[in-house]
């Protein structure tokens, strides 16, 4: 007879028992249910494809032929890629040109370049300035401001037509071409006087087309925005200097006493110096050694200035001007009278006797003069004009003036700071 405490173990291993065997079938229902689920899934799987690929075999060769067909379409389509945001670059792909020698001085080639028709003469082949130092004459920069007067007379295209004519519509000679893409070439490596170098003889080359000249112009201006408008010393740049204030300095002594051809207030403008009384020994200020002249297109109503010596012009930037009306502005050439240039001017009108003062703001001359003397046969027995600001804003790029050169107050401010008495060049073309 068992105890009563085997009796219960006993009772209790059968319990434990029987539970085993239950979880064991739960398990194995469980798993055989896993296989079925996934029989079904694979079923369904290949039923899929089966109905997708192996019901239509017809169309796998259809999608292969017309990948093929693609293919076979791809050369037809691709051309060469041209930046819409600059119309240089769109005008000359694609170019239709004469041949031209290739450069002495190569740059990387570029797959899309620049401007538009015309371009660097054939046999005029563009020189690379070494930098630091000053162009070199010859004759594809411009052997003398005579010959810049020369060409602007001979150039009677309105360019403000050229400069709405769509820029992709007229193509780029491959010399302008070669040298748009090495100036390009020279910005992205911040060598900024060989730039602007190259731009300056592209524009100074008689066969660059007026289009493409206004172009140049643009580029040019942005580069001397950093090379000459700012305090920033490019030590490349021939046009400027530094220079290290000594006592007994004054920022009005400065240009006669270094033998720069500006005015003091171009130093000032330039180095940010906001009292030039108070400027202070060993501060460094850039300086500018111009000559700067002037040429006038009267049919663009536009003043071009350019720097340097006669026989070395470098462009600077453009201003639009108003002109006499009935076209009384007279063509020729003429220097900066000495003893003309005058601030905050007071003014007799020559037709009516009335006296405006210097303070008087409907004084029409606004707050500078130029005066100018003629030079040539045409202008030299001329007298009482001259280049002046003006109350009027709304008459620059027209014909208002009695004659003389009118400019924006801002861009005569700028011009009569350049521009220096019995040194300085100004002509007046068609």
């Amino acid at each position: 007879m068992a105890l009563a405490s085997q009796t219960t173990r006993s009772s209790s291993g059968r319990g434990q028992s029987s539970n085993q065997g239950g979880l064991g079938r739960f398990r194995r229902r469980k798993a055989r249910a896993r296989r079925r689920n996934f029989t079904i899934v694979i079923i369904v799987m290949l039923a899929g494809f089966w109905w997708l690929v192996l019901r239509n075999p017809e169309t796998t060769p259809a999608l292969t032929e017309a990948a093929d067909n693609t293919a076979e379409l791809q050369p037809a389509e691709t051309e060469p890629e041209v930046s819409t945001t600059d119309p240089l670059r769109t005008a000359i792909a694609g170019n239709r040109g004469v041949s031209m020698p290739e450069p002495t001085r190569s740059a990387p080639e570029r797959t899309t370049t620049d401007p538009r028709t015309g371009g660097v003469s054939a046999n005029k082949p563009i020189s690379v300035i070494t930098m630091g130092e000053r162009p070199s004459a010859n004759s594809s920069v411009g052997d003398s401001i005579s010959d810049a007067i020369d060409r602007a007379q001979e150039d009677r295209r309105d360019e403000f037509e050229a400069t709405q004519e769509s820029e992709t519509q007229v193509d780029t000679a491959p010399a302008l071409a070669s040298v748009i893409s090495r100036a390009e070439s020279a910005v992205s490596r911040n060598r900024l006087v060989e730039a602007r170098t190259l731009y300056n003889a592209a524009l100074l080359d008689t066969s660059t087309d007026n289009a493409s000249k206004s172009m140049l112009r643009r580029r040019i201006t942005a580069l001397n925005d950093t090379l000459l408008f700012s305090p920033t010393i490019n030590e490349d740049d021939p046009y400027t200097g530094r220079y290290q204030i000594e006592s007994g300095d004054a920022l009005s002594k400065l240009p006669r006493k270094l033998g720069l051809n500006v005015n003091w207030r171009f130093i000032q403008r330039i180095n940010g110096i906001s009292d030039p009384k108070r400027i202070r020994v060993g501060q460094r200020v850039k300086t500018v050694s111009g000559p700067f002249h002037a040429i006038i297109s009267k049919s663009a109503y536009r003043m071009d200035l350019y720097m340097g010596e006669s026989s070395e012009l470098m462009y600077v930037a453009s201003f639009p001007v108003g002109l006499g009306e009935n076209d009384s502005t007279p063509i020729g050439s003429w220097v900066v009278r000495k003893d003309s240039k005058l601030v905050n001017p007071r003014w007799v009108n020559p037709r009516t006797g009335e006296v405006f003062g210097a303070d008087n703001p409907m004084n029409p001359i606004g707050e500078r003069w130029i005066g100018i003397e003629g030079v040539d046969d045409q202008t030299r027995t001329l007298e009482g004009f001259g280049i002046h600001g003006t109350i009027d804003p709304e008459s620059i790029g027209t014909q208002a003036s009695m004659g003389c050169v009118r400019l924006g107050d801002d861009d005569v401010a700028m011009v009569y700071e350049l521009l220096i008495e019995g040194v300085s060049r100004v002509a007046i073309t068609p």
